[in-house]
């Protein structure tokens, strides 16, 4: 890990919590806003909101074995399907403004002109039109086909609802998680970091074929 000059004003005791349930970066936002939090550890996705909209400052960052960059992968079992035309598929993303499964491939798509975005209408409601189902944990309520893949338990009970939450109570949350979503069949391209991938390899069978 790689340490700002700030980070030697950290103490040397820290107490944790987990503020987020269905929108992670918004329940580290609800805790800076009320003072009961002095830190917290985001997807590089979250980073720039972080600084921009609440003033807070990087002072720690990961420095991986293989390198500094992590690579976003959109992954498909082999003969499935054109990876170049995704419109009406099934998907399953790592997260909800990650970097890898979202900030990423739906740039991608927007670049190619695949997604067609009016900035006044919530993004979120264009990718529930362009796949045909999805997985995002983190994404809300306000478009559920993009939780309508997702297997975390429901409940009318806050605290016991689990569905579509940026957890590893919901399955197929980050980028282990959109990849078991692919593997069991669940969608049809999981959106991932390249890490995940090389971690998986070893542990495929020969079967199976991405």
């Amino acid at each position: 890990m790689s340490m700002s000059s700030r980070a030697e004003f950290l103490p040397e005791k820290l107490l944790c919590l987990l503020p987020c349930k269905h929108t992670c970066f918004g329940g580290f936002a609800l805790v800076f806003k009320v003072n009961k939090a002095d830190a917290a550890t985001l997807d590089a996705g979250d980073v720039y909101s972080a600084v921009k909209l609440y003033g807070l400052t990087v002072v720690a960052k990961e420095i991986y074995d293989q390198g500094n960059c992590v690579f976003a992968v959109a992954v498909a079992k082999r003969g499935t399907l054109d990876i170049q035309r995704l419109r009406g598929v099934r998907s399953c993303h790592n997260g909800a403004r990650w970097t890898s499964g979202w900030n990423i491939p739906l740039g991608f798509l927007l670049a190619r002109n695949d997604l067609s975005w009016d900035e006044a209408q919530p993004l979120s409601q264009v990718i529930s039109e362009y796949f045909n189902a999805s997985c995002i944990p983190g994404v809300g309520v306000a478009a559920p086909q993009l939780c309508a893949l997702c297997q975390g338990q429901k409940s009318f009970v806050r605290d016991k609802n689990h569905f579509c939450e940026t957890s590893s109570n919901e399955p197929f949350y980050d980028s282990e998680g959109a990849f078991r979503c692919l593997k069991n069949g669940v969608a049809d391209v999981a959106f991932l970091d390249h890490l995940t991938i090389m971690r998986a390899t070893g542990n495929l069978k020969k079967s199976d074929s991405f």
